[in-house]
């Protein structure tokens, strides 16, 4: 069986949630975003509410077929940078690189010929629209 790690970054939540592949929620987690905080601690926040997810379902990133990261804005490809999140006044933000040692490194893993990154784009995107949809009512519980 295939299991995923959805992640939301929100400007009030970060929720991550391990879903199977029938979209069974397995296990989920939340943290508050604090968006007055600044991007060092918001970015280690995503890594901690995905960390926690991912241990109570008794797994870690290794086990995980895809993790969606859903952002509040787009990134842009040429430079690896998400181009404007408001929630947190981010211009430009080097998101990217609190979570991988460089961006070299996050561009070769995705080019790398084992991956059809079209089928994992339409995967990825099944998968975190039905996790999006359902955690942050889980949060709000």
């Amino acid at each position: 069986m295939n299991y995923y790690l959805g992640t939301d970054v929100g400007g009030t939540n970060l929720a991550a949630a391990v879903v199977d592949e029938n979209y069974n929620i397995l296990s989920h987690a939340c943290l508050p975003a604090g968006s007055e905080r600044g991007i060092e601690e918001i970015t280690a926040d995503i890594y901690n509410v995905a960390y926690e997810a991912a241990q109570k379902a008794g797994f870690t990133f290794d086990d995980f077929e895809y993790w969606g990261i859903g952002m509040p804005s787009c990134i842009n490809p040429k430079t690896g940078l998400l181009v404007h999140a408001n929630c947190f006044r981010w211009h430009n933000a080097d998101v990217f690189s609190k979570m991988y040692p460089t961006f070299d490194e996050l561009q070769s893993y995705l080019s790398d010929e084992k991956y059809d990154l079209q089928h994992i784009k339409e995967e990825l995107a099944d998968v975190m629209g039905f996790t999006l949809n359902h955690v942050k009512e889980l949060c709000d519980d």
